[in-house]
Order: structure tokens, then sequence, then C-alpha cells
């Protein structure tokens, strides 16, 4: 029945994109008051930590500021000029000063690890410091907010609530549509996921496990060794790619 709904959903989004140019997630915002696809909240402990796709339109950042949104993170590489007018907008709408508003230029296909890892532990120690504020309400995404959206969303549990990396994987990955999680999305972009930004993935929950990344432990310097290449990550099975697919 699920996939029924998405389905019908992503034709109603397809035919959006061809009319009007638009392009968008299939799931819809499950934060009140907030129009954008495909929006959670992770985090409310502390500061507020939220996911969701690229706001659309001045409507929906203005439903941002009115949720408290104080931190805006940009975790795509700019393909138009969609950053650029999102970056104006936020500005037009009150998020001036400097640090509220990050860009970070990720990918989500042909990640080279080094400038993957450092790009994601830029983005972590964002989403960190605003989780220890509680005065910090922070809303990230990429564009559609399902791929590297979920990459990140999905670490930031590994991380912060230490969930375990098949629970993060299945319920802040694939169940908010990443790669086939979103059962329309092309298989050509599906398999550039899976060959690129799921082992990245894995590499950087590997990371965590170990304890060269940590909460309180956020350096860079850790980017500069693969742990592709190291035995205890390529023997261990926990790790294996192949068991790490959306279906």
């Amino acid at each position: 029945m699920l996939r029924t709904t998405l389905s019908i959903f992503s034709i109603l989004v397809l035919f959006a994109t061809a009319v009007f140019g638009d392009f968008g997630s299939p799931f819809p915002s499950e934060v009140p008051n907030l129009d954008t696809p495909n929006s959670h909240l992770l985090f409310s402990k502390a500061g507020y930590v939220y996911r969701g796709s690229a706001p659309r339109n001045e409507k929906e950042i203005r439903q941002l500021i009115k949720l408290g949104i104080n931190h805006v993170l940009i975790f795509k590489n700019q393909t138009k000029d969609e950053v650029a007018v999102e970056l104006k907008r936020l500005r037009e709408a009150g998020l001036k000063k400097k640090g509220q508003v990050e860009w970070i230029k990720f990918v989500w296909k042909d990640i080279e690890f080094k400038e993957g890892c450092t790009q994601t532990i830029q983005a972590l120690k964002l989403l960190v410091t605003v989780s220890h504020n509680k005065k910090q309400r922070v809303f990230f995404h990429c564009t559609v907010g399902e791929d590297r959206t979920g990459y990140l969303a999905g670490l930031f549990r590994v991380l912060i609530q230490k969930w375990d990396i098949e629970k993060a994987f299945d319920k802040e990955l694939c169940e908010r549509g990443y790669e086939a999680g979103n059962p329309d999305k092309p298989d050509h972009v599906v398999q550039k996921i899976r060959d690129g930004l799921t082992p990245l993935f894995l590499k950087m929950v590997y990371l965590i496990d170990t304890g060269a990344i940590t909460a309180d432990k956020l350096d860079e310097s850790v980017c500069k060794k693969d742990p592709g290449n190291e035995t205890d990550f390529g023997d261990n099975k926990k790790y294996r790619v192949d068991d790490y697919r959306c279906e």
C-alpha cells in the first residue's frame, strides 16, 4: 500500500516537474506547519535538528523562520543557480549573521573519500554544535532530501543517538527515499548512489565505531587515510556494501 501511494505521489511530482520545471520528493513533510517535502525532526533534547528537501519558494523559507530555524546547512553542490537563489532568500528572511547559513558543496556521485569525509566532518560539527544548544535550531538539506540528506542524517543518528548501522540505514535512509527507497528513482541514479555514497556511509560509520570520530572529536585529519584499505574494515561483514540496499 505504501509503495502504491508513493508511486501515485511520484507521478504527480513528475507531472509538476514537466509542467513547472520543479523537482521534489514524493515523501510528505512530517513537521507541522512546514510544507517542504520530506521534512523530519531528528533531535530535540537541547537544540533542534531538522532534515528535509530544499525549500522551494519564499513561503517555505518563511515557514522555516517561523519554526525558529536560525541555522541552515545546504549540503549539496550547485547545478544551476538554485543555491544562489536560496542564499538570497535566506538573507532576505533575516539569516544574515556569520555562520547562520553554511554551504558545503557535497556531491551525490563520483565521490572521493578524502573530500567526502572532510565535508561530512564539517557538516557534523555544525549539527553537533546545534544539538548541544537549546537556543539553536538547524535545518539541513540537499536537493530532494533523500540521498545526501539521508546519508548525513543516518550518520548523525549513529554518532549522537547511538543507533546501530542497520537501524540507521533502514529507518533514516531507506524509509525516507535513499536510493531505491524512493521506488520511482531512476535506476542509473540508484546505482551511482550504491557505488559511491553508500560505501562512504559505511566507512564513516566504521570511523565512528572505532572511536576515530566521536561527538567530541570531529577532526578532519581522520580523512587522510581511507578505511577501505584497512583489513579490519574490508574483512568485517558488518560493513559489506552489498548488504546495504533499499529494496
